[in-house]
């Protein structure tokens, strides 16, 4: 049975189901007292045909798209009371994957592993206009007072910096 509402091809790593990620997301809310949730890992890759290279621009609509759809899920679900704090995108760069290795692409930023150049995608472009919109998705306005999906600054938890390498 295919699961996947989306044409062809699917997700590497599965149907594409924005409305599944609401639903979790209320059930959540329902059956553990609503915590406070923060969506550390979401993300896909389509293939060669989703990584068209012109020039300096890889075209990426299908992640794109899929982040947008899964963003405003995530919004709707925090409309509807669920305490969402929180939502990264996997991932920021090309890297390896421990199942996959080098062969499939999840990034926002491609990455040329033989000159280490990277590329910013279209996905890339996608995710920075919905976090400087305040977690405006295409024309959608959330009725949440702070829609960002992201915590402001001050605000949640930080992140402490990685240390690389000797000192």
């Amino acid at each position: 049975m295919n699961t996947n509402p989306d044409p062809e091809p699917a997700a590497f790593n599965g149907p594409v189901r924005p409305d599944h990620l609401r639903r979790l997301l209320e059930r959540i809310r329902d059956e553990y007292d609503n915590p406070a949730i923060y969506i550390t890992e979401n993300g896909a890759g389509f293939g060669a045909s989703d990584e068209v290279m012109e020039g300096d621009t890889v075209h990426d609509p299908r992640r794109a798209n899929y982040i947008r759809r899964h963003i405003e899920a995530a919004l709707k679900a925090k409309e509807n009371g669920v305490d969402l704090r929180g939502y990264m995108v996997w991932s920021l760069f090309d890297n390896f994957e421990w199942l996959q290795g080098y062969g499939r692409r999840f990034g926002l930023v491609h990455v040329d592993f033989d000159t280490q150049k990277r590329t910013p995608k279209r996905s890339f472009d996608a995710y920075r206009e919905i976090i400087a919109n305040g977690g405006v998705v295409a024309g959608r306005v959330s009725q949440d007072p702070h829609p960002s999906p992201l915590p402001r600054a001050g605000e949640g938890v930080r992140p402490r910096p990685m240390r690389c390498g000797r000192r």
